[in-house]
C-alpha cells in the first residue's frame, strides 16, 4: 500500500466533523500551493504570451463595442448607445462551425 492509499484510508475513517475540518484545511492548502505556482509562473514570464493575447482580445472587443455604440447612437434609439452595443455584442456568435 502506498502513502497515498494510507492517507485515503485514514480520510475515509474520519468522523463527519473531522472530515469537514480536514476538507477546509486541504482546500486552503491547495489554494495556497496554486497561488505560489501562479506567482512563480508570472515571475518567470510563462504567462506573458497569454496575457498579451488576452489584452489584444480585450482591445478588439472594446473597439467593436465602440463601433456598435457609435452606430446605435446614430439610430437615435431610446436605449443608451453603450447598452445597445453590449446587447448586440452579447447575442453575437462566431458563426456556424463546419467540420472539414
Amino acid at each position: 500500500m502506498t502513502r497515498v492509499d494510507d492517507l485515503a484510508q485514514e480520510v475515509r475513517q474520519l468522523s463527519p466533523e473531522a472530515y469537514r475540518a480536514f476538507r477546509r484545511w486541504f482546500l486552503a492548502f491547495d489554494a495556497e500551493l496554486w497561488d505560489e505556482q501562479l506567482e512563480e509562473d508570472v515571475k518567470a514570464g510563462r504567462l506573458d504570451a497569454l496575457a498579451h493575447e488576452a489584452l489584444a482580445a480585450d482591445a478588439e472587443a472594446r473597439s467593436q463595442a465602440d463601433a456598435w455604440s457609435d452606430l446605435a447612437g446614430a439610430w437615435q434609439s431610446d436605449v443608451e448607445p453603450r447598452e445597445e452595443a453590449e446587447r448586440i455584442l452579447g447575442v453575437r456568435t462566431d458563426g456556424r462551425k463546419v467540420d472539414p
